[in-house]
This record gives structure tokens, C-alpha cells and sequence, in this order.
């Protein structure tokens, strides 16, 4: 009788670790047009791996994008579709649409940065978790292969099939720097010459978009009730774009881009003309702020079509462009440029590179110590010396906290009054500086 107790027993033990092994393997949380749900929407979704040699259940289980709320959605106990095969994998759809059925959540993920936790049938042991930073519109994040511990980008997304059957270049996984999305653009006043970016990730920077010159029409840039769908970031909507308007002779678009801190700069926009605006687009950049070069980019000019189409310019070979606090881009345009009417239409323009800097391994052996995060209420740093500044930067490149620490190595941090959201903390001291993701629950 004993024997076969503790053969129940080991067959339980079995079940319960198994499930305990099950990963959170893929995500995208902004899915236009990669895979659609049951009732043909494209809505964000999480790929859950079984690494085990037989099926298991996870009915019962609990998934959230809140730590301090892990039961946010219960797998129902009955659900016969929360099965998952022996290697195989199972999506379920963060939707904000849990009448829709079992493996449709109640939350959707948010492309700023967010956390992704699995819990078992408890409430209460998480099985696995993972916190992820800005997401680009139908690239999914996934591990390396299935079950491993580096995670990466997917230009090939696999929702329910395993990764490791992608072989591909590393797809432009560039930070977003600079973004103009036009979608809070309001020119009912009139004509504007110059648009600041509507996100921005170098606090000390002024990125902005200007007509210069005049016309005898007295047009300049407006904005435009159609935006494009193309390169979308941050979860933003194809809502608005704007206008440049004829004539657009001896006139230029310029574009203050500083690249501080980053390297690898790649620089997209798209665009479309009306039927009698401008044929082509043609870039040239300058690295001292006054002189303009086309030198060593592989195209710099393009003709425009009367849909929306992307352009892409990629800086990343040249050197001189990396940590440039006087990098700008010019576009000047030919064709149909003396007339009154017509325009070129613009939406979606990004900056986009990596920082320079303190690397994954660098970050680890930091002198400073952040804690805990993802935070509720307040932060811990360690490791301080005298006169280090601190400073709490949000997604829009608003400085939200700032002090100056004497004589402590040790400080909390209340940041209570902060929405949840992501965040950035930067410490410079004069031994060391560091920028890191925080994320408020």
C-alpha cells in the first residue's frame, strides 16, 4: 500500500512541476496585420511553450500584465482549450475581450513597455514572468528558441509554432529616439513652419521638423485628416499626418536630430502626394549642423507615389553621425515645386538607434543598485556618492523627479505621485553614469 501512495504521489509531483515548467516562449503587443483571432481581429497575443514530452493542462491558470494583480485573469478550471500538447504551444489573446472565450484576456499589452507573468492554479507561485520595453507594430519578442533564456526580436513572428525554425538577420531593433506622429497636431489657426517631435528620449535634446523659406501663396505646413499606417510606434493610430505645402521650390524640410548617446541612427518617415505634389524627395545630412553632404548614403533620392509609401535611410555606417549633438537631415524636393497647389504628406517620421554605453554586462556589475522593479510606491539606490544626481525621466522625455544626494550612499525614493507607466531612471556621478528602465505598477 505504501508503494503505491508514493506512486501517486511521484505521478502528482510529476503534474506539478510539468506545469511549473511551462514558459512564456513570445508576445507582440501591437499586431496589425501578423495573425488574427478567431473573429478575424488583430489583437496582441501571448505564446505560452510546454517543454515537456506529454500534454499538459493549464486550466486554472492566471495571466497579467500588473505584478501587484497576478490573478488579473483566471484560465477557466473547465476550459478543455487550455491544453497543451507535448512540445507545442498554446495563444492566448490579450484583447481586453474575455466574452469572446477562455483564452481572450480581460487587459491588453501595452507597446510602451509592460510585464507579462503566469501563475499557477495557487494565485499565488509565479511560473514565469518577464518585463519588456518598447515594442515596433508586428515584430513579436520571443526566446532565442523555445524555452531559453536570451530573448530577441522576430521580423518572422511564430505565434504557435516554435522559434527556433526562424533563421534570420537580427531585425532594426533600434531604440525609438525621436517620433512624430502628428496625431495631436491642430493648425485651425493657420499654417505652421516647425514641429516639435511628439516623442522624445533625450531629455537635453529639441527635436523639430522646419519648412524654411516662403511662397508668394503663403502656405506652409498644415495638418492632413488621413495619416498612414506605416511605421507606427507606440501604440499611436494611423489618426493624422500633416502637410508641406507648394510652392516648395528653393524651400527644404529640416530636421534637428541630435543623436546623443546613440549610434546605429536609422531615420524613416512615410509619405505620400497629392495629384499635383512634388515628385520626389531628396535627402541630404549634414554633421556639423551647416554643411549638407549625401556622401556614403546608399540611395538619397526618392520618387513619390500617391499612396503612402516608407522610406528608410540608414546612417548606421557612417561614424561621424553617432553621438552628434549637430546631426540634421534636409529634404528638398523637385518636381511639380512652382506651382501653387499640391503637397507631400508626411507621417509616422522616427529616429532610431542604440545607446552608447553601458552594455547588458556593464549594467550588472554597476556600482548602483535599483530597487525593487517593477516598483508601487518608491525605489531603492544603492551605491551613491556625493553630489550624484538623480533623475526620474517619463516616455515623453519629462524630467518628473530631480535631486541632488550629499553625503549618502543609500536613498529611497517616493514616487508615489506617479501614474503607472514606464519610466527612466539617470544617475551621473563622477564615477560612473547610468540609464535605466523603471516600471511603475
Amino acid at each position: 500500500m505504501k508503494n503505491i501512495y508514493t506512486f501517486i504521489l511521484a505521478i502528482f509531483s510529476l503534474s506539478i512541476n510539468a506545469q511549473e515548467n511551462v514558459k512564456i516562449n513570445e508576445f507582440m503587443a501591437s499586431n496589425t496585420s501578423t495573425v488574427a483571432d478567431e473573429t478575424g481581429s488583430f489583437e496582441d497575443w501571448i505564446e505560452i511553450y510546454n517543454p515537456n514530452s506529454f500534454e499538459v493542462n493549464i486550466a486554472g491558470y492566471y495571466i497579467s500584465d500588473a505584478l501587484d494583480n497576478i490573478q488579473k485573469y483566471k484560465i477557466p478550471e473547465t476550459s478543455e482549450e487550455a491544453k497543451i500538447p507535448a512540445n507545442g504551444f498554446l495563444i492566448i489573446w490579450a484583447d481586453s475581450k474575455s466574452h469572446l472565450g477562455h483564452l481572450h484576456t480581460n487587459f491588453k499589452l501595452s507597446a510602451s513597455g509592460d510585464v507579462l507573468v503566469l501563475t499557477a492554479v495557487d494565485g499565488t507561485t509565479i511560473v514565469d514572468q518577464y518585463t519588456f520595453g518598447v515594442q515596433t507594430t508586428d515584430i513579436s519578442e520571443g526566446r532565442k528558441t523555445d524555452g531559453a533564456t536570451t530573448w530577441k526580436f522576430f521580423n518572422t513572428p511564430t505565434p504557435g509554432a516554435s522559434n527556433n525554425t526562424i533563421v534570420e538577420p537580427e531585425p532594426n531593433t533600434n531604440k525609438l529616439i525621436y517620433y512624430w506622429h502628428f496625431n495631436n497636431l491642430n493648425t485651425s489657426t493657420g499654417d505652421v513652419k516647425e514641429v516639435s517631435a511628439d516623442f522624445n528620449a533625450i531629455s537635453s535634446a529639441n527635436p523639430k521638423m522646419t519648412y524654411t523659406g516662403s511662397n508668394s501663396s503663403g502656405r506652409d505646413m498644415d495638418e492632413f485628416s488621413t495619416g498612414s499606417s506605416l511605421n507606427l510606434n507606440l501604440s499611436e493610430l494611423a489618426g493624422k499626418g500633416i502637410r508641406v505645402r507648394n510652392e516648395s521650390e528653393s524651400r527644404s524640410l529640416i530636421f534637428d536630430l541630435p543623436t546623443n548617446g546613440h549610434e546605429d541612427i536609422v531615420f524613416e518617415y512615410s509619405v505620400q502626394r497629392s495629384g499635383q505634389g512634388m515628385l520626389k524627395n531628396i535627402i541630404h545630412y549634414t554633421i556639423d549642423g551647416i554643411n549638407y553632404t549625401q556622401n556614403n548614403l546608399a540611395s538619397n533620392t526618392f520618387n513619390m507615389l500617391e499612396n503612402y509609401t516608407l522610406i528608410k535611410i540608414d546612417f548606421s555606417n557612417i561614424s561621424e553621425v553617432k553621438n552628434n549633438p549637430n546631426f540634421k537631415i534636409r529634404i528638398t524636393f523637385e518636381g511639380n515645386t512652382s506651382i501653387a497647389d499640391g503637397n507631400n504628406r508626411f507621417d509616422n517620421i522616427t529616429l532610431k538607434g542604440n545607446e552608447i554605453g553601458l552594455t547588458i554586462n556593464e549594467i550588472k556589475n554597476s556600482i548602483f543598485n535599483i530597487f525593487p522593479n517593477p516598483f508601487q510606491n518608491e525605489i531603492n539606490v544603492t551605491g551613491l556618492n556625493n553630489f550624484d544626481v538623480i533623475k526620474i525621466i517619463d516616455i515623453k522625455s519629462k524630467v518628473v523627479f530631480e535631486s541632488k544626494f550629499e553625503n549618502t550612499k543609500n536613498k529611497s525614493l517616493d514616487l508615489i505621485d506617479l501614474d503607472s507607466g514606464v519610466y527612466f531612471i539617470e544617475i551621473n556621478s563622477n564615477k560612473q553614469k547610468l540609464l535605466q528602465k523603471l516600471i511603475k505598477e
